[in-house]
């Protein structure tokens, strides 16, 4: 218990100087979408985005509990990590023993807690950090069972975390390993194993199509979760590289990958436990890489993994003899000196606060206008009235979010306006540039409406404020609200 409460307690702690951070572009999205939803105006279909509905459930809950709070999400994202990390421990301590198990918990909390990551925010990946390692833990759990149901068990929970993050399709052969590996206690065949999993795995989505479909949003339910996301990944230039932004990242990834393939070498390391953490790390780094885009957080999935395949000892513990002493202290010293950047970066943040945080993870310019969120947001909400609606022009809902003013068009995160998707260009047009103009617009990069889209006058600057590197961001009002 009191290792339990370490864990879940320096999840928090490590987490404590975000408390004030703003919110970024994905999670004032989703709280956004959680403020305004209800049945009448749902994800996809009136409020447009491309992730999967488990993270909007969350941020519904916490609009229900504390509306708005950013506390409240920096303090879920760490309670997330820490039931990670506690799903991580009970997967490994029956097997390589506690001591061992809690390091790599401990080593997952550090990691996972640095900008690395993104690790104070709750963005998609950080949430299929634990829905991804409660269901490769179950599946080591139930792999050799005597229940039937045991791959439609894992199935089903794979399933949750698909509805988390659809790239963890690409971690599914890891669930396939332990649970093929025990089929002989169940008395099935491969394809039954794989046929139960596979079926247990569609449920989830299909069921939340469904409902979506019943609702009569399911083509934009595809259009979010599936066809939106091939184009966004056909779209890739593909550039990843090992920069600064994720080069511990991938150093963790090569060392764990490394530990993982000498365990599978020696004999006594081919078990089920390496080559089924090995298969998680690839389907991780795959789901990471798939996107061709080199965002931190994209990587954050990486983690539990890796932490788990350092700690894996690399001879049997019975075993004595100074060498074989030497070759088990190899795992332990890399294990630490591949955690030693992220403690240095997770140290780092104690020493200010959410502002420089945001300013250290996404830079000074884009961090200067988050933090305007919460001001220029609840100005608006003062002086608007009832049926009033605010443009931004770029992907910033927070203003959105902290105004209470609905976005005229469903497509209010256009990150390239008005170089946008020419569906989501067309419909902006329709909305923002017709008879009915929204009364607000705030120009967050100084990135005007579009040419053409509004007759001149037609807007007054209401405010505007300075930003880092001689960046200005601009509040209009309709110089006539009606």
């Amino acid at each position: 218990m009191l290792v339990v409460l370490g864990l879940a307690a320096a999840a928090c702690v490590l987490r404590f100087p975000a408390h004030d951070m703003p919110l970024n572009r994905d999670e004032a999205t989703y709280a956004l979408i959680a403020d305004q939803g209800s049945l009448d105006l749902l994800p996809y279909r009136d409020l447009f985005d491309n992730k999967q509905p488990l993270i909007y459930a969350v941020y519904w809950v916490l609009a229900q509990l504390a509306p708005q709070a950013t506390g409240a999400v920096r303090l879920t994202a760490a309670l997330a990590a820490g039931a990670a990390a506690l799903a991580l421990m009970a997967l490994l301590a029956p097997r390589i023993g506690r001591a061992r198990a809690v390091a790599a918990a401990a080593t997952a909390v550090v990691a996972g807690s640095s900008t690395y990551v993104e690790g104070y925010d709750l963005n998609a990946e950080h949430l299929l950090i634990l829905t991804g390692t409660l269901t490769v833990l179950l599946a080591v759990r139930l792999g050799p069972s005597r229940r039937r149901l045991a791959p439609l068990l894992v199935g089903l929970l794979c399933g949750v975390a698909v509805l988390t993050k659809a790239v963890f399709v690409l971690s599914v052969p890891a669930l396939l390993i332990p649970l093929l590996a025990g089929r002989a206690a169940r008395g099935q065949s491969a394809a039954t194993t794989v046929g139960l999993l596979a079926a247990g795995a569609a449920a989830g989505p299909l069921a939340a199509y469904a409902a979506f479909a019943a609702l009569g949003a399911g083509g934009w339910f595809w259009e979010g979760n599936v066809a939106w996301n091939l184009r966004y990944i056909a779209s890739a230039e593909g550039r990843v590289g090992l920069t600064a932004r994720v080069l511990p990242l991938a150093v963790l990834a090569a060392a764990a990958l490394a530990a993982g393939l000498v365990r599978l070498w020696r004999p006594s390391g081919r078990d089920v436990l390496t080559a089924t953490l090995v298969a998680w790390l690839l389907g991780a780094c795959a789901g990471a890489i798939a996107g061709g885009r080199e965002f931190p957080h994209y990587y954050a999935p990486i983690v539990p993994p890796a932490c788990a395949l350092l700690w894996l000892p690399w001879v049997p513990a019975a075993r004595a003899g100074p060498r074989r002493a030497a070759l088990a202290a190899v795992p332990v010293v890399l294990a630490i000196a591949v955690a030693i950047p992220f403690a240095r970066d997770v140290a780092k943040g104690f020493s200010g606060g959410g502002r420089e945080l945001a300013e250290r993870q996404f830079g000074a310019v884009t961090a200067g206008v988050w933090g305007q969120q919460y001001d220029i947001g609840r100005r608006l909400r003062r002086i608007a009235r009832p049926g009033d609606e605010l443009f931004v022009t770029g992907a910033e809902p927070g203003f959105n979010l902290y105004s209470g003013l609905a976005p005229p068009s469903r497509y209010f995160f256009v990150y390239d306006y008005p170089a946008a998707p020419a569906a989501a260009m067309a419909d902006i047009r329709r909305t923002v540039c017709g008879d009915r103009p929204p009364r607000f617009v705030v120009m967050p990069y100084g990135r005007p409406l579009e040419d053409g889209c509004v007759a001149p006058g037609r807007y007054r600057e209401l405010l505007s404020r300075e930003l880092p590197a001689g960046w200005r961001l601009s509040v209009l009002e309709l110089a006539r609200p009606g």
